[in-house]
């Protein structure tokens, strides 16, 4: 949920691995690494963004509906 600070050791490593994955690639690419290369770690990271985003909403969902009981 926006504006809420929850960690979660398991949604922590996947943004930590997406935040590697986004430096990976920015260097390789300031490196001049091939587009071979580049497409790949491309690939690695937008696949480690997907799975955050899934596990982040996962584990809202639970916190949506507990929230929804303490306002009734």
């Amino acid at each position: 949920m926006p504006g809420m600070n929850i960690h979660h050791p398991e949604l922590e490593r996947a943004g930590q691995r997406v935040q590697r994955l986004w430096y990976d690639l920015a260097m390789a690419e300031r490196c001049g690494q091939s587009a071979d290369m580049l497409e790949r770690l491309g690939r690695l990271y937008l696949c480690a963004l997907e799975e955050y985003i899934q596990l982040a909403r996962r584990l809202e969902q639970p916190l949506a509906a507990w929230s929804y009981k303490l306002a009734i």
